[in-house]
């Protein structure tokens, strides 16, 4: 497979469930990363619809979860095994910010739009689903008045944590007047930041 493929090519295990229950039976209860390498909301998942099946074995087992997406509406549709799994479930909702739309595209190759996945996390914030999210960062010149979610209303509908990360050929080590806008509207360890070397 060429490097560039990884985004393009996905292969669906259609017995997905099946192998999760075999994989906890006699587990650990170690916190379990869903979509660390390929985001469960692809498009495939309006067919095959596994992350259901999946989230009601992870809720018997009573194992923790998160949930890494940059799913829209199609993330709602579980919303009440999310809720009903709350307390050992967590959703983490990836957001990127530039003002050129054909960059993060590039960057976020058929993921939906940051106001539905801004939708969305509102909608499960409200239901009751504990929810997170990291911002990527891709403009120096962009300020948080300029955000199509301001820090606050970000405040708003995340009750876990945010990440910001900032895009490190854009903003070097000089990330932290932007990253101050943000510390007024959380307290303690639920604001975190970082850089990453996103193209």
């Amino acid at each position: 497979m060429k490097p560039n493929d990884i985004f393009r090519t996905v292969f669906i295990r259609r017995n997905a469930p099946q192998l999760l229950r075999k994989e906890l039976r006699g587990k650990s209860k170690e916190w379990l990363w869903v979509g660390s390498t390929a985001d469960p909301h692809q498009r495939f998942e309006e067919k095959y619809g596994l992350m259901r099946p999946c989230l009601e074995i992870l809720g018997e087992y009573r194992f923790p979860y998160e949930i890494i997406t940059k799913a829209g509406a199609l993330v709602t549709r579980d919303v009440d095994l999310q809720a009903a799994t709350s307390d050992i479930g967590l959703l983490s909702m990836r957001l990127f910010s530039s003002f050129d739309e054909g960059k993060r595209q590039s960057i976020e190759i058929k993921a939906t739009s940051m106001r539905e996945r801004i939708d969305a996390l509102a909608s499960l914030n409200r239901a009751g689903v504990r929810t997170s999210t990291m911002l990527n960062v891709l403009d120096k010149s962009l300020q948080c008045s300029q955000f199509r979610i301001t820090p606050v209303g970000l405040a708003l509908i995340v009750d876990r944590w945010v990440h910001v990360q900032f895009r490190r050929q854009e903003f070097g080590g000089n990330f932290r007047p932007f990253f101050r806008q943000f510390v007024p509207f959380f307290k303690g360890d639920s604001l975190r930041t970082g850089t990453h070397g996103l193209r």
